[in-house]
């Protein structure tokens, strides 16, 4: 069965990297691409720096952080140092894997190393996932009431994605078709639930932050709540399997949204720097890890020496 899923896995990335490259040949045939260099050559550096900072410091400690929080809730007792070096280690499998599956090695690095229950280190992922995606759905409402739209449409749209973030968020109607999937769901308090809600808001908002900072880098302020509208579609997009990274599909989005306001080389190139800061760096950044991390893999349970 592992060996199916290495070789669907690895026919997946192989179309990625042909999906990839087909988008960005068919956007380049939107561009001037001498003017996008030229473009490059004067982006404000000042502004790169800090938007990779804080894409580095929300996916190398904040994410990690979320869910060593995730696990003490488990009552799992690994420390925080080790849970960082798990999740650094994984970053550029969790990048690379279709729908982020290479997270789920979390689970069996937690139950090689830690005794952890297969099942409860898969909900650990499953829970960690969740709440990402519920602060990414978050922002929609929020971007619905700075956006351009009639009053008719807005507050409906609001409303009902308020009650279902709220469904969500207490797990009304759903928790007995998790308990299914997962049946060591675990009872989680509410403070427990808006500590993660929280951590998980931060980090998607981190990455507005980041693709505003990217545009200002160009000499451009795109409206807020385009921003806010797009970076969940883009979230939502980067967990498609169509592409590496969601690299291409990201572009292709924000020449679609921003198309009124932009030249399709200011919108391409600001799509290339926000795929770089925010993922293609953070998976470099990841590699020293691994070598370590790997070595530790086939180590005997607790015979954890990349940790000394």
């Amino acid at each position: 069965m592992n060996n199916s899923i290495t070789k669907k896995d690895t026919l997946l990335i192989v179309v990625g990297i042909i999906v990839t490259i087909l988008i960005f040949y068919i956007l380049l045939q939107y561009v001037d691409l001498q003017q996008m260099l030229q473009l490059f050559s004067k982006t404000e550096k000042w502004f790169i720096l800090p938007a990779l900072l804080i894409s580095l410091t929300a996916k190398f400690f904040l994410a990690p952080f979320k869910w060593f929080r995730l696990l003490k809730f488990y009552h799992q007792t690994i420390s925080f140092k080790e849970t960082f070096l798990i999740w650094a280690a994984m970053t550029p499998m969790r990048a690379i894997f279709p729908l982020k599956s290479g997270a789920l090695l979390h689970a069996v690095y937690l139950n090689r190393h830690h005794e952890v229950d297969w099942s409860k280190g898969v909900s650990s992922v499953v829970f960690d996932k969740f709440y990402n995606l519920l602060a990414l759905l978050s922002l929609v409402p929020l971007a619905v009431i700075f956006l351009q739209i009639p009053l008719s449409i807005k507050i409906p749209t609001i409303i009902l994605f308020l009650l279902f973030l709220i469904l969500l968020f207490f797990g009304i109607g759903i928790r007995g078709a998790w308990s299914k999937l997962v049946p060591t769901l675990p009872t989680i308090s509410f403070s427990q639930k808006l500590e993660l809600f929280i951590m998980a808001l931060i980090f998607q908002l981190s990455d507005v932050l980041v693709f505003f900072l990217v545009f200002k880098s160009l000499n451009s302020t795109p409206p807020f709540g385009m921003m806010l509208l797009y970076i969940p579609l883009a979230g939502i997009i980067s967990n498609i399997p169509i592409t590496i990274m969601g690299i291409g599909s990201r572009e292709a989005l924000l020449l679609v949204l921003f198309k009124s306001l932009y030249s399709p080389e200011t919108l391409l190139g600001a799509g290339i720097i926000f795929s770089f800061v925010s993922y293609f760096i953070t998976a470099l950044a990841g590699l020293p890890f691994m070598l370590p991390f790997i070595k530790t893999w086939f180590q005997k349970k607790r015979d954890i020496n990349f940790l000394k």
